[in-house]
This record gives structure tokens, sequence and C-alpha cells, in this order.
């Protein structure tokens, strides 16, 4: 079996999951080919490293290589080709920048099409339903083949532009919770029943070996992880770490990630004189975080829902840190409560009350019995729902399943 993947970018530090996707797939015989934009930034980890070398890239827009490409694509269907340009003049003419972006993601798609047709890639798969998806839609219209598409958060929830067309002409959709599911098939009620398909991402076994016993430490260490971008909601972390500063609570807060909310974070963390008890990490490769997750008492998600709309869907970091056994305090946002429920696999808060956040955290940090209940519970739910060989199972299944229909 060989699928083609169309990526935004490859590696890329804040989704390591779509990495331990493709190399699951691959131990099961699926053979891989990786297209992306651009690389990520680093720090990647080794086995991304590897995968690197065998990506194929986009080159400039007037390089030699693309111009080939695009007659290419002109000689064999032409009439498609100006099918796709339409659709794309017709749902960004109100954006220019929306536009141009996706003109240049028109002559990506170009450069790609040959490659994939001479590699013979029976099956496109695209993540991310924004631009990865475009290109996977087009390709596919070029090449006579069928496409798939991975949804996630923001994708779905704040940039749903063309999103109807790309429902529509998708073999099947796929989501890694069953709020995303949910809400694709409520937006769009003519989408063919069973056609969005919810498949868990997954984790390698070495997260549950994990232990779940820290070494002794001075203070008791509270863990976030994730992009520090809005909807993490970081924010009301550090003003939640302010009160429990001014209660005399004894606590370390580490932030491991990196992105556009950094410069306001440190402001904050120097306007809540919090500079001895905050530190940022900066992104880290993955085979650092579980000494990270070991180190932890409490690890804190105070997801929310931005002006925009944009929102988390299952963030990886919950899933990691209960696999390692650690008590969670995070929000009720989108597909979250799939995962932790009140009281039993973690503690839910209002999303943005940094005043619940701090009393949840002070509660688990002075009932540390509770709290590794409250991982233990948390940890035999990830163990049973997110089996990183089991779902990729799943998903290969969805591959063949559409690769044979086309076939027939």
């Amino acid at each position: 079996m060989r699928v083609a993947y169309l990526l935004a970018e490859f590696p890329n530090l804040s989704e390591t999951f779509i990495l331990r996707e493709i190399g699951e797939l691959r131990r099961q015989g699926v053979e891989v080919c990786l297209f992306a934009l651009r690389p990520g930034k680093g720090p990647y980890p080794p086995e991304a490293a590897a995968l690197q070398a065998e990506v194929c890239y986009r080159p400039p827009l007037l390089s030699r290589a693309t111009v080939t490409s695009l007659a290419w694509v002109l000689r064999r269907c032409p009439e498609r080709f100006l099918w796709g340009m339409g659709l794309i003049g017709r749902a960004s003419w109100r954006r220019p920048k929306l536009l141009r972006q996706r003109l240049r993601n028109l002559f990506s798609a170009a450069f790609f099409a040959p490659r994939i047709a001479a590699w013979g890639c029976p099956l496109l798969h695209a993540h991310f339903a924004f631009i990865p998806t475009l290109l996977a839609m087009l390709i596919a219209d070029w090449l006579k083949v069928p496409f798939t598409f991975s949804a996630h958060a923001w994708d779905i929830f704040a940039e749903t532009s063309l999103l109807r067309e790309k429902i529509a002409r998708a073999a099947r959709v796929i989501t890694c919770n069953d709020y995303s599911r949910r809400h694709l098939e409520t937006t769009y009620p003519e989408v063919a029943p069973g056609k969005v398909v919810r498949l868990y991402h997954g984790l390698e076994p070495f997260w549950f070996a994990v232990p779940n016993q820290r070494a002794p430490q001075n203070v008791p260490e509270l863990l976030a992880v994730g992009r520090l971008q809005e909807k993490k909601g970081f924010h009301v972390l550090l003003e939640a770490c302010a009160r429990l500063r001014e209660r005399g609570t004894a606590f370390h807060c580490t932030l491991v990630g990196d992105g556009p909310e950094r410069n306001r974070l440190q402001h904050l963390r120097a306007k809540y004189v919090l500079t001895k008890q905050v530190t940022f990490a900066g992104p880290r490769p993955l085979s650092e975080m579980p000494d990270f997750y070991a180190r932890a008492d409490v690890v804190v998600q105070p997801s929310l829902v931005t002006a925009t709309g944009d929102r988390d869907g299952l963030p990886n970091a919950i899933l990691e840190a209960l696999a390692c056994g650690k008590p969670v305090v995070t929000t009720p946002v989108a597909a979250i409560p799939e995962v932790i429920v009140d009281r039993e696999t973690g503690l839910l808060v209002p999303p943005g009350d940094a005043s619940a956040l701090a009393q949840a955290v002070q509660r688990l940090l002075a009932n540390p019995e509770e709290a590794r209940r409250l991982g233990e519970r948390g940890r035999a739910q990830v163990r049973e729902q997110f089996d990183l060989r089991r779902n990729v199972a799943a998903l290969r299944e969805v591959f063949a399943a559409e690769i044979a229909a086309e076939q027939n």
C-alpha cells in the first residue's frame, strides 16, 4: 500500500502526532511518500531528522522545476487546472492576502502532481483541512485518484473557507475526536453518513513506562506543554500562579513550548512578579519530554475558545500526562471531556477562570492521594483508547478501503 502524505510543514515540533502516525503506518507495511511545503522549526527528534531527507519540498515559485511541472499539468488536464484556479478566485477574491497564498499553493500542487503520479500513489492524504487539503483536492482532481484528510482544530473552527467543497470532494474525512466529528456533521448536514470518521491519535508504549513517582524536590512542580498561543490559555495560568503566590503556596511552574504569545507571556510573568516561580523552557524535542512529565506534580492545560472561534481539539499534552500517570487540571473545551471526567480522571474548571484554576491546582497539591488516584484512572483510560498500534491499524483500514473502492 502506498499513500502520499501532504503537509504544510515537516517535521514540526508541535505536530509529533503526525510523526508517530507515519512511523507506525510504515511499521504496518504502508509506504508513506512525504510532500511538504517547507521544513518546520527544530529541534527535531532523531527519527524526524532521518525522515526529512526523503521529503519532497516545494521549490521557489518561479523555479525551473515548478514551471516544468506546471506545463505537465496543463498538457494533462488544462480544463481541470482552470477549474481549480476559478474555485480559488471565487472563494478568495475578497481577501487579497489569502488569494495570493492560494494561487502560490496552486503552483505548489502543480509541482507535486507529476512526482506523485511517477511514484504511483493511488491515494492522497492531507493533515489539516486548510492548505494541505487544498493541495490534495487539486492534485487528486488532476490525477483522478481519491484523497482523504485529517481535520483537527483551527482548520475547522476558525478558518473554514472552502471547507464545504473539500468535505464534499474527499473520499473520507478523519477527525481525532468525537467533538470535531459532531461539529462537522452538524455544520455540514449534507455530508453522507459515515463519511466523517473519528480515529483517536495514539501514543507509543514508552509513554506508559514513564514513572509516575517523582524524585523529592524543594517545591511542587507544575507543568504546561504546548504552543504559546492564545487558545492554550497560558495567560490564565500565569494569573493563577500569581494567585497561588499571594496565598503563600509554594510551587514552581515550567512552560514547555514556543509560539506567538511568548513575548506577552513573558511580560505577564514580570507584571505578576513570577520570575522565580515560572520558567519558560522553550521548545523541546520529544526525547526530553518524559523527564519533564516525570518531575511534574500537576499538569495544567487551561484551554479556551478565542474570539475568532479557535480552540483546541484534544491536546496531546493531556494524553501524554495521563499516560505518565500525572493528574491534569484543564477546562471542558472541545473534546477534552472525552478524556477528562471531572473528579474521575482529572479536574475541570471554567475556561478563563484564573481563580478556579488556582483553587484546583492547590487542591491537588494539598491532596497527593487524590492526585495519584486521578492520574492512575486517567492512565488506564488512555491506555485503553489511545494505543498507537491499534488506532493506526484502523487508519490503515480506511486507506485500504478507499484504494480498493477506487480500483473496483
